[in-house]
């Protein structure tokens, strides 16, 4: 509790800063002072989910309230999926990581897992597809060095620890927060493993040869 207090007192400082005309809201121009890196179009849309009010500004409860929804990510879009983000890596770099929130990744690094329970290289990249997490500043190459500075010599799995040293190397390669990469991949946590099935082979958990027999061992040869 004293942690999530804490929090909120850190949010208010933080709003309180981009409050320029000390009236308790949030106007579009204020928040565009914080946004600046976002496109007026993109800018526009991402305020008018915050305010979920819809009266033109955007008061404290919206604003923390939109820091911690972690549901109706199916309904986001990988533009508004970048913008949130991006909200929340400029709102939260006054605190680097939650621990609310490695709770809930805590969550979706099991689901991702598979069956086996072995989390490997290509679950994270999975995982990182799914989230929307690559970018211009972080490609998958990137990915394949974070993974292997954070997985034991020899081995070719993680456990949670040095799965949060991943996420903490993410958000370092985007130059955002933590807690924003925390947030993007706490949202898996409703909507679980996204199935493409065009990429099969990206998924094992509908291609494990572990469960295959006679013929199927060997894709057919003899």
């Amino acid at each position: 509790m004293a942690d999530i207090d804490q929090k909120k007192a850190q949010l208010k400082a933080k709003f309180k800063s981009m409050d320029t005309n000390g009236d308790g809201q949030l106007d579009f121009n204020e928040f565009l002072g914080l946004m600046s890196k976002l496109d007026t179009d993109t800018a526009t849309k991402l305020f008018k989910k915050v305010d979920k009010t819809g009266d033109g500004v955007i008061d404290f409860e919206e604003f923390v309230d939109y820091i911690y929804d972690t549901g109706k990510s199916k309904a986001r879009t990988t533009d508004t999926r970048h913008a949130r983000l991006a909200f929340l890596g400029a709102v939260d770099s006054i605190s680097e990581e939650d621990a609310e929130l490695w709770g809930k990744c805590e969550v979706v690094f099991q689901a991702y897992s598979g069956g086996d329970e072995k989390f490997e290289g290509r679950d994270l990249r999975k995982l990182c597809v799914d989230c929307v997490l690559f970018d211009r500043k972080f490609k998958q190459n990137d990915l394949d060095v974070i993974f292997t500075g954070a997985k034991a010599r020899g081995k070719n799995t993680i456990n949670f620890e040095a799965f949060k040293d991943c996420v903490r190397g993410i958000a370092k390669k985007k130059n955002c927060s933590t807690t924003a990469v925390q947030a993007a991949i706490a949202e898996r946590e409703e909507t679980g493993v996204q199935i493409n099935a065009t990429q099969a082979d990206a998924v094992r958990f509908h291609d494990d040869k572990s469960t295959y027999t006679g013929m199927h061992v060997t894709d057919g040869r003899h």
